[in-house]
């Protein structure tokens, strides 16, 4: 999964840190859904899951239902989304870390930048 850009734009600490939290795991499961030139994608590697979003050229506000997560369940969503005014063309590099409580109930509002994308690590709270 790439946000705008290419992944040498990361700079080196979020790149790590997000690398370090999406290894592939043994168990993986995904499903895939098209909605015309938009792609979102889940994952599920133990009890973590990883949703990714990408788009064309186009800016898009996609509206991503987490019910795929176990009802009754809290869970913490680790969001990498694009930056501010972030785009492919000519502002590659602005990354937004974010953290937020999710439920099985929730909806989770997908902002993407042309040619942009967004990763979210989906963690059971303990």
């Amino acid at each position: 999964m790439k946000l705008v850009g290419d992944q040498r734009d990361f700079n080196k600490c979020q790149r790590k840190q997000y690398s370090k939290n999406t290894r592939t795991l043994p168990d993986l499961k995904f499903r895939l859904v098209r909605v015309y030139r938009k792609l979102v994608e889940v994952e599920r590697g133990g009890k973590t899951w990883f949703v990714g979003a990408i788009t064309d050229e186009e800016r898009r506000t996609l509206d991503v239902p987490l019910s795929f997560l176990r009802p009754g369940r809290r869970y913490l969503a680790e969001i990498y989304a694009d930056g501010p005014k972030a785009n492919w063309l000519d502002n590659p590099l602005p990354v937004t870390i974010t953290k937020r409580p999710v439920t099985s109930a929730t909806r989770l509002r997908v902002v993407l930048a042309p040619g942009g994308g967004q990763a979210i690590r989906i963690s059971p709270v303990k």
